[in-house]
């Protein structure tokens, strides 16, 4: 069976950003780094922003996201972990989706996508927390929502609109090799993002 180009580069961003969160992760976490938490999703959207930049199609962020927390659960996540990669990944699809131009230019629009998307994705989390009664949020009140939407957002926010333009605009800069449809290049991109899976099995 023959992968289309656009799902070789899916599903290498996918598993990066999935290695990402289980490396780095562990990594940020082990170390006690204050707002560890920031910082990883800060990543996740610099990959995300890259990823549309290669390709600016609506609903690829999405895949990505959903690629990316399947690599997720197959190595061990509580499963909040990995709704929450996900809703990242949509969040970030319906914001670049609806204020990005087909043919975007590094301009303010991905500064402003960048800064909206983290009060999204976290807004996102805590309804989908709220809906299936988890009781961790549950128990913890109004409080835990609030600071994570707005707090936790704001925190991610500052950082991503910084990442979103810089890796959109490193995505563009590799998007003329994209658009080669060089084998050599597929194949390379492919063999990449299945050695991201089998990394954690060494």
């Amino acid at each position: 069976m023959k992968l289309s180009p656009s799902f070789i580069w899916l599903f290498f961003f996918g598993s990066l950003w999935g290695l990402n969160e289980l490396f780095m992760g562990s990594t940020f976490y082990s170390a006690d780094l204050p707002y560890a938490s920031v910082y990883l999703t800060g990543i996740a959207f610099f990959i995300l922003a890259m990823a549309r930049g290669i390709s600016h199609k609506k609903g690829t962020s999405s895949a990505v996201g959903v690629l990316a927390g399947l690599y997720r659960l197959a190595n061990s996540a509580y499963i909040c972990h990995v709704v929450a990669i996900m809703l990242v990944g949509v969040a970030f699809d319906l914001v670049a989706s609806l204020f990005l131009k087909k043919e975007q230019k590094m301009d303010w629009r991905l500064v402003l996508c960048g800064g909206l998307t983290p009060f999204l994705a976290n807004a996102f989390f805590v309804i989908m927390m709220t809906v299936v009664q988890y009781e961790v949020w549950i128990g913890a009140g109004s409080g835990k929502a609030f600071n994570h939407i707005f707090v936790n957002g704001a925190a991610v926010s500052l950082v991503s609109v910084a990442l979103v333009p810089l890796g959109f605009f490193m995505g563009n800069k590799f998007k003329p090799l994209v658009e080669e449809k060089s084998q050599l290049v597929y194949s390379s991109v492919a063999v990449l993002g299945v050695l991201f899976w089998i990394v954690p099995l060494i």
